[in-house]
């Protein structure tokens, strides 16, 4: 509140399933150094990817922008740029916690990673 040109609020992810096997122990690693380093951005209000989940827009940040579009595999990235370089500011809540889920089978695992690389590739 009081801050008209903020556009998304993004919290950290917090995995419910973390300790449930090799393969969720060493993906909550790498998410939380994703979290702790690339995001940390976030904390001085500058640019950073949007997530998709965990994160609040303000609609007239999306309205500005152009809106949620369907037609990239990334529409979280795509839509983060849009309105970053319409001027909107984002912030990264460090303390605030969203549970998520890890896959934790290799299948699943690489279904996703999958998904996540293709959209910027």
């Amino acid at each position: 509140m009081g801050n008209d040109d903020l556009g998304l609020v993004q919290t950290r992810w917090t995995s419910v399933n973390k300790d449930e096997n090799l393969l969720t122990r060493l993906q909550y690693i790498n998410l939380s150094f994703h979290f702790e380093v690339e995001q940390v951005n976030g904390i001085f209000i500058i640019f950073f990817g949007f997530n998709r989940t965990a994160g609040v827009w303000r609609i007239k940040a999306l309205e500005d922008c152009g809106g949620w579009m369907d037609r990239t595999t990334v529409e979280d990235m795509d839509v983060a740029v849009r309105a970053h370089l319409c001027g909107w500011k984002f912030i990264f809540l460090n303390d605030v916690k969203c549970p998520c889920e890890l896959p934790e089978s290799y299948e699943a695992y690489m279904k996703q990673q999958y998904r996540w690389h293709l959209g910027p590739m």
